[in-house]
């Protein structure tokens, strides 16, 4: 049930407003990209990253194409995005030994297009579909 109402709403349906809001009318929207990018250099060194010159390539692998795209912008990294297609349906996902897929960052299988995108550059990242970086 709550999975056809959120796809429902990723699809262009109109949803009530309250449903948008969480049913509050003084919800607002936040940016959580700007915040989570904001936040990097607390935790990641990035002066030290821009500094050495590091050439970074990035398969967002179907989401968080906003936030890499913001990361190198505001860090001032040399920081190319490999693959820019943003698929809903995770048509980039290869199969796995078995014939299924999976978001299962364990299997080889799952990470064979991080591989292509590391064997090109000198630093190479591959998030999840969830756009945490692995």
């Amino acid at each position: 049930m709550v999975q056809n109402r959120a796809n429902a709403i990723l699809a262009g349906a109109k949803a009530e407003p309250d449903v948008l809001r969480g049913g509050r009318p003084d919800a607002r929207p936040t940016d959580l990209v700007a915040a989570y990018v904001a936040d990097l250099a607390a935790v990641i060194d990035l002066d030290a990253i821009r500094a050495a010159r590091l050439r970074i390539g990035v398969d967002p692998m179907g989401s968080a194409l906003a936030a890499w795209e913001l990361i190198g912008e505001r860090y001032g990294l040399d920081l190319t995005i490999v693959n820019r297609v943003v698929d809903p349906r995770f048509g980039f996902m290869t199969v796995d030994h078995d014939g299924k897929i999976r978001m299962d960052c364990s299997s080889a299988r799952w990470r064979a297009g991080g591989a292509r995108t590391a064997s090109t550059w000198p630093a190479a990242t591959t998030p999840t579909p969830t756009g945490t970086a692995s």
